[in-house]
């Protein structure tokens, strides 16, 4: 049981500090390669917290620079950005559908 509320502990500590600082910093970061790849970071680590990674990532790569939308990573990104908002959409509808 100790292990049990050792690792929730553990994924509470990813979920409430890891995924915001990151996020932050996504914003903040010096340089497009930085910002691309802490959007890669999150689109991995969105299962901790789908809803909150999603739209903050919509939010992110909508605000973007028109300069940072010719990099090289852009498309990649916005495709993986829009999976995983897909997925979400997707579980929120079979949510949805269970309760009707």
């Amino acid at each position: 049981s100790s292990g049990i509320n050792a690792e929730y502990g553990h994924v509470k500590t990813l979920k409430d500090n890891l995924l915001p600082t990151l996020i932050g910093l996504l914003w903040t970061a010096p340089t497009a390669e930085v910002k691309f790849t802490l959007a890669r970071c999150l689109v991995k680590l969105s299962p901790l917290n789908p809803s909150y990674v999603t739209t903050s990532l919509k939010n992110w790569i909508n605000c973007i620079p028109s300069h940072f939308k010719e990099h090289i990573r852009h498309s990649e990104t916005l495709q993986m950005i829009e999976f995983i908002s897909e997925r979400q959409n997707n579980f929120k509808f079979k949510k949805v559908r269970k309760l009707t």
